[in-house]
């Protein structure tokens, strides 16, 4: 039984995300396996900012681009907290749509104030 089973019911065509998102958990939970010597303290989450990515990317373009999901799957991920909801509600602002994790627009990340 997957993780998203144990928790509040999934709508119907829960299914048609549910292996993708599996995949992206599990690679999630090897990716912090992985071991961090030699590495920078700001690389230890590049892996965790980039699956998040693309768990919310596909989640994104499957309802908005693609239109393979229902409303009510779309608000289930982010309700669940499968997706970043603060990443998407930026890709839906002109001049945000590549945006790769909102830790880098936020200024208190970085010295003097500033963002990358």
């Amino acid at each position: 039984m997957s993780q998203w089973a144990r928790k509040r019911k999934a709508p119907a065509g829960f299914d048609t995300l549910e292996p993708t998102l599996d995949a992206l958990r599990d690679e999630l939970r090897d990716r912090m396996e992985d071991p961090v010597e030699g590495v920078k303290k700001a690389e230890t989450l590049w892996p965790v900012h980039q699956i998040n990515w693309q768990r919310s990317r596909y989640v994104y373009d499957m309802y908005y681009k693609y239109k393979k999901i229902s409303k009510k799957v779309y608000d289930y991920c982010i309700e669940q907290k499968l997706v970043d909801a603060a990443l998407i509600a930026k890709w839906k602002k002109r001049g945000y749509e590549k945006l790769c994790s909102t830790y880098v627009i936020n200024p208190q990340n970085y010295p003097y104030g500033t963002t990358s």
